[in-house]
């Protein structure tokens, strides 16, 4: 299984947003979906996790984003 990011230059998330990534998990397994953003809210829909985009650097630093790499 794969771990997925989608990253949106806008500080407003948007449902559309997830369109292209829920795409992409119909056509293969994806274990963990995430969208990154420009805004401050740290948001969950359904199977996504949306993280501004400093959490997500933050997080990545930590190793908390991608396991076993």
């Amino acid at each position: 299984m794969q771990e997925i990011s989608n990253v949106k230059s806008s500080k407003s998330f948007r449902r559309e947003h997830t369109k292209a990534l829920n795409a992409l998990a119909e056509s293969r397994p994806i274990e963990k979906k995430i969208i990154v953003y420009l805004g401050e809210e740290r948001l969950r829909l359904a199977d996504i996790d949306v993280l501004p985009v400093k959490e997500f650097v933050r997080d990545l630093h930590e190793g908390r984003v991608i396991s076993d790499v």
